[in-house]
């Protein structure tokens, strides 16, 4: 009787030693990255033109990390590459590819 249990006992171990442990990537994030298709482009404190909400300036090529839209998809929320601020800006000032 001891040998059988024991046997069974050995039978599960090897089992679970021959297991792989399954170990998930991390998720990638899909980061894209968008240019400026316009001369000069404000950038926003909020998804919208009032006369106290522009936090800087935007020029035509630079780079910038699209972060989300907003709920009316006129709006996106980016994060400049050259000094990471963040802010709303016009999408349709946006394109995905950089043409000089």
């Amino acid at each position: 009787m001891f040998n059988s249990k024991l046997k069974w006992i050995n039978t599960i171990l090897m089992v679970f030693l021959l297991i792989p442990v399954f170990k998930p990537k991390p998720a990638q994030a899909h980061v894209l990255e968008v240019c400026i298709n316009a001369g000069t482009l404000n950038i926003r404190s909020s998804p919208e033109i009032t006369h106290n909400n522009d936090i800087g300036d935007l020029y035509k090529y630079d780079k910038l990390v699209l972060i989300h839209w907003d709920k009316t998809g006129h709006w996106a929320y980016v994060r400049v590459k050259k000094n990471h601020k963040t802010g709303w800006v016009n999408a349709k000032y946006i394109r995905e590819t950089c043409i000089r």
